[in-house]
């Protein structure tokens, strides 16, 4: 058995193998692979392909799991009014969210969140209830000025 076709067996255990593509001198072999765990479909050198200790999609996937559940956990304390909807795909990115409080559900930066703002449309009526007078306030107010 040649070395090639032992790194093939060491490897099959977690990509399947859909092609080998031998080099002009046969020194450099390639194979498509499909990883089973994640269904990535990728061309690389077959030596490279076995030093690797698993799929670098699956380790990103893994790692963006990681990262989506603290940011869950940061977000029940920073405002637990907030449900996230979608994943965590890092800090310039959007996420889907929707407010406890009145459903309303919007697309804002993780960053922004992460900074304590919260639900837009509740915003907008603490803002109109700061800035609205009832009418024996207003009236006070007038006489106050005239």
């Amino acid at each position: 058995m040649r070395i090639w076709e032992e790194r093939l067996l060491k490897i099959s255990e977690r990509y399947e193998v859909l092609d080998v593509i031998h080099g002009k001198h046969g020194d450099e072999i390639r194979v498509a692979v499909q990883c089973k765990n994640c269904n990535k479909v990728r061309t690389i050198i077959l030596r490279e392909l076995a030093k690797e200790e698993c799929c670098p999609n699956c380790k990103r996937l893994q790692h963006f799991e990681e990262k989506h559940a603290e940011f869950v956990e940061k977000m029940n304390v920073i405002n637990p009014n907030v449900e996230i909807l979608s994943k965590y795909q890092g800090l310039g990115k959007k996420v889907n969210c929707r407010c406890k409080i009145d459903g309303h559900e919007w697309s804002p930066f993780v960053s922004n969140l992460l900074k304590g703002n919260g639900c837009p449309k509740c915003k907008q009526v603490a803002l109109s209830k700061i800035h609205t007078r009832d009418h024996d306030d207003f009236i006070n107010q007038l006489r106050e000025v005239n």
